[in-house]
């Protein structure tokens, strides 16, 4: 990630929804390419409401075969007066990030913080990578501070088959104004075989699948001919045969600008080869 200099505040809304893509708005101050789970914060809609911890939580998946391998929640000022109404105040060292535990208002009460992220225990999460919600769906914020990049960023994925990655940038941008690269000019993602999906912000299923055709995709599939291909350059409808669908002259699963538009959060999983491709995101500010 490359440093910028426009910093400010983001709030990403779970929208109502259980299965939401979350993640931190913007990048680090300082330029990392990594920041911590506890550079963000969860609050409700109004004063009164919270992340239930012993119900809600946040899921890291596995970028190789999507399992998830953590789960954490978060301890708020408001859960705490809903839980221990005067007495709130006696347990204030809890608010913050837990590992997940279904008990965690009787350990807090038993003063067992055993499962409260420490700065020992806080994670480092890859700018761009996105938790999966299992949430109430009441509108929760979660919020990050950092730098609006006005330069391209990129989100890698680090060699990983099914990295989960959303959105970023605390603006809304167009699908067509993300592109993908690979390494060296000899490597891309293969739009017969790879895909990013997205997930159903209830339940989970996938309800699209987009695939990148790029001008190193043409000249290797197509060699010399390559420029009289051109136009398939961006984003597609998933299809297998979509080398042949080129080739033919049909561009029906052809993505065009307007068509997808990415809010902040907007998640995909991503089904690749773990080529170490590059999905590149344009400046959040002109």
């Amino acid at each position: 990630m490359e440093s910028a200099n426009v910093v400010g505040y983001s709030a990403l809304n779970d929208g109502g929804d259980q299965n939401p893509g979350i993640g931190g708005l913007f990048i680090p101050v300082n330029g990392s390419s990594t920041y911590k789970l506890t550079d963000i914060t969860v609050s409700g809609p109004t004063a009164d409401d919270f992340m239930v911890p012993g119900i809600e939580y946040l899921q890291m998946l596995n970028p190789n075969g999507s399992a998830v391998i953590a789960r954490y929640t978060y301890v708020s000022e408001a859960f705490l007066k809903d839980e221990f109404e005067d007495e709130w105040e006696d347990y204030k060292g809890a608010i913050g990030w837990w590992n997940y535990d279904r008990n965690i208002a009787t350990l807090i009460e038993g003063g067992d913080y055993a499962k409260k992220i420490t700065a020992a225990t806080d994670p480092d999460i890859t700018v761009g990578t996105a938790f999966l919600g299992k949430l109430g769906g009441n509108e929760l914020n979660f919020t990050s501070a950092g730098e609006v990049p006005n330069v391209s960023t990129s989100f890698n994925d680090d060699g990983n088959q099914n990295p989960f990655f959303l959105n970023y940038l605390p603006t809304t941008i167009d699908l067509m104004d993300v592109t993908v690269s690979g390494e060296t000019t000899d490597d891309f993602m293969v739009p017969g075989i790879e895909y990013l999906q997205v997930l159903n912000p209830n339940g989970s299923a996938v309800v699209a699948r987009y695939t990148y055709v790029s001008e190193a995709f043409l000249k290797d599939e197509f060699e010399d001919e390559w420029a009289d291909y051109a136009w398939a350059i961006g984003w597609w409808n998933y299809d297998r045969n979509i080398a042949t669908l080129i080739e033919g002259g049909d561009d029906a699963k052809k993505i065009s600008r307007g068509d997808v538009s990415l809010a902040p959060g907007a998640a995909f999983l991503g089904k690749l080869g773990g080529n170490g491709l590059d999905f590149n995101f344009p400046a959040a500010v002109q």
